[in-house]
């Protein structure tokens, strides 16, 4: 016998068919969180139809709702509940030190190293930048299949083997301190291929330690990046556009400062995992007291 009051899944596997099967012969309500790219194209149509008995359906960002609704899913058992981060605290490590950046502008970047997260565009922007900044350096958090390539485009091809960092995957408490460390966070995430953002926590860690972001205008990314109030969005497939704002960005210490502050206020009153927590838990009362009646 089901003891339990409401059944909550993240969409993988066979995990929507049980709870679908348990709503269909026990009527317990079921809620799944979704991502973006849980419906594979020769079993669509019978996963949307599971789906549509949800109570719920929650994805992480508008342009995930609006995949699902393109797909056939019910509109009106859809909720968006971005996702959180939880507290970036300064450790204290000397990141300029480590990386003998005391007089650089520094730009992070903190993702897998791979196509669609855009580091590529990013140091194909940098040669505009430095002729404006000469101080501006590309430090880049992460590992992954496109670092050969990379590595090569940075040191080979554009000649930048000054002006970039590979970290590499680091602990998270470093990663933390970079975040303290730099003058601004980018990361230029565009589609490749299937592979889009499905919203970019990594805006949040940022705004939580005060900095301001760029980021590219694509997938999720517009709900973690408020533009003009906590950073900047840009198109992921322009070098020049991209090159321009972070040059202005680079040169106007008191807008960093400003998109900083918005983006850790930002942060505290919304995306804390506590206040991302109360929200599911709001949406499963007001099921299961819907359930009740």
């Amino acid at each position: 016998m089901i003891k339990t009051d409401l059944i909550f899944i993240v969409q993988r596997g066979n995990y929507l068919t049980i709870a679908y099967q348990i709503n269909k012969f026990l009527q317990k309500p079921f809620v799944v969180a979704l991502h973006g790219h849980e419906v594979q194209s020769r079993k669509r149509s019978n996963i949307i139809k599971k789906m549509n008995h949800a109570s719920a359906l929650i994805p992480g960002a508008t342009y995930a709702a609006n995949h699902f609704k393109e797909l056939g899913v019910n509109p009106s058992i859809i909720t968006v509940i971005n996702h959180g981060t939880a507290p970036i605290v300064n450790s204290g490590i000397n990141v300029r030190s480590k990386y003998d950046l005391e007089d650089k502008q520094i730009i992070l970047t903190v993702a897998r190293l791979t196509k669609h997260k855009g580091q590529d565009h990013l140091l194909k922007a940098l040669p505009r930048i430095l002729k404006v900044i000469p101080n501006a350096h590309c430090l880049m958090v992460g590992d992954g299949p496109d670092r050969e390539y990379l590595e090569d485009l940075a040191l080979n091809q554009l000649n930048l083997g000054k002006n970039v960092t590979f970290a590499g995957a680091i602990p998270d408490v470093e990663v933390a301190a970079c975040y303290y460390a730099c003058d601004i966070f980018t990361m230029l995430s565009r589609q490749h291929g299937n592979s889009i953002e499905g919203f970019g926590i990594a805006f949040l860690e940022a705004g939580y330690a005060g900095k301001a972001v760029v980021g590219g205008d694509s997938g999720g990314i517009p709900d973690a990046v408020e533009h003009n109030k906590s950073g900047i969005l840009v198109d992921p497939n322009d070098i020049e556009e991209i090159a321009m704002t972070l040059i202005d960005l680079l040169q106007d210490k008191g807008k960093r400062a400003e998109y900083g502050e918005n983006g850790r206020k930002r942060v505290l009153e919304s995306f804390t995992w506590e206040k991302v927590a109360k929200t599911y838990a709001d949406l499963f009362g007001e099921i299961l007291g819907k359930t009740e009646v």
